[in-house]
């Protein structure tokens, strides 16, 4: 085999940068030539090997480095592993002994962030936010399990069931994301059940704002740790709102005896399955009835629910005058566990 001094070379250095990293991304490296001075500079040849080739795939394994350059880049590949698995990169000048190793570590893939479609979740059954968890690399294959844990809810905060995980998406084999939906039934499963089923009237029990606290890990026991670690696992934070009357008009707001009128409510979101609002009227020249007729006769205000559709937003009922000998002026309300409305309607003869 040929000597150094044929070469021209007398010695080569390869440089990793990173010396650890996730296996499945891109890497570079540089490769500097020491030239003998007593040889006029030359093309020089440089292969390029590795310990484990199914783990590292070179663009080329051959590099030709110009008579007048002595420092040449490097990029290659890497693929996934599901272990920490060390390497040998190697450059060895052609024809000659002289030869540059450094060593590479590749590590599994690490959890990179979570991001949310949106920073709030409204207290129904049934909504929900949808999550994007993001690796720093493709999966290996197998895919990769995480692991979505609460931690918990502010004000008052409800003490967790468990630390258990309340669901479990799955970054797919060459994947590096995975979309899951974070739903409010998911969060009623994880904390104090005291809280739950308090009224009769709603299924949900938002009354007010909250914060929410999860983390989602690489693994069960970063998830029972409760705390970010970089990599590991990542916190979620949103807002839990209650589902809310945003708006509520009636028109006309005046009638005449017997007249009709529509009133029309919103919500801040859709409601879930079982959600109810209650519909009446504080006076006696005005009264909540559903349905296409006013027949209301003598009766005294009734108080109706009115089971909400869901999916739906936006609703209309009929209100109904009764008769009245002078003008009067009633009120109309409707209301929901985490408050209400009213409008006036005044009623002539």
């Amino acid at each position: 085999m040929a000597s150094a001094a044929v070469s021209g070379v007398k010695t080569i250095r390869l440089q990793l940068s990173p010396l650890t990293a996730s296996g499945g991304e891109s890497l570079q490296a540089r490769v500097t030539l020491i030239r003998d001075g007593t040889v006029p500079p030359a093309v020089v040849h440089v292969s390029l090997s590795s310990s484990n080739p199914s783990l590292v795939r070179f663009a080329s394994e051959e590099l030709v480095v110009p008579a007048d350059q002595n420092v040449v880049p490097v990029e290659f590949g890497t693929h996934s592993v599901q272990v920490r698995t060390p390497i040998t990169i190697s450059a060895k000048v052609a024809g000659s002994t002289v030869e540059g190793h450094d060593e590479l570590e590749l590590v599994p893939a690490l959890l990179k962030r979570v991001t949310l479609n949106r920073t709030s979740l409204t207290g129904t059954l049934g909504s929900s936010v949808q999550a994007t968890a993001e690796l720093n690399a493709p999966a290996p294959p197998g895919g990769i399990q995480l692991y979505l844990s609460p931690i918990a809810i502010t004000p008052p905060g409800p003490k967790r069931k468990s630390s258990d995980p309340i669901r479990n998406p799955a970054v797919l084999a060459g994947s590096k994301t995975v979309s899951f939906p974070i739903e409010y039934n998911d969060i009623l499963a994880s904390f104090s059940a005291a809280l739950l089923q308090n009224s009769d009237f709603s299924p949900s029990f938002e009354t007010q704002s909250r914060k929410v606290d999860l983390i989602l890990a690489l693994d069960p026991q970063g998830s029972e740790l409760g705390q970010p670690i970089p990599g590991k696992a990542v916190s979620i934070s949103f807002d839990l709102v209650p589902l809310k009357i945003t708006s509520f008009s009636v028109q006309p707001a005046t009638l005449a005896s017997n007249g009709e009128a529509v009133a029309t409510f919103n919500l801040n979101a859709a409601p879930g399955q079982g959600e109810r609002v209650l519909l009446s009227g504080n006076q006696q020249a005005a009264v909540v009835l559903i349905g296409s007729s006013c027949q209301v006769g003598g009766r005294s205000n009734p108080a109706v629910e009115l089971p909400l559709l869901p999916g739906t937003t936006s609703y209309n009922f009929k209100v109904c005058a009764r008769p009245v000998t002078g003008t009067a002026t009633g009120k109309v309300l409707v209301s929901m566990r985490s408050g209400g409305y009213d409008a006036n309607v005044t009623v002539h003869p």
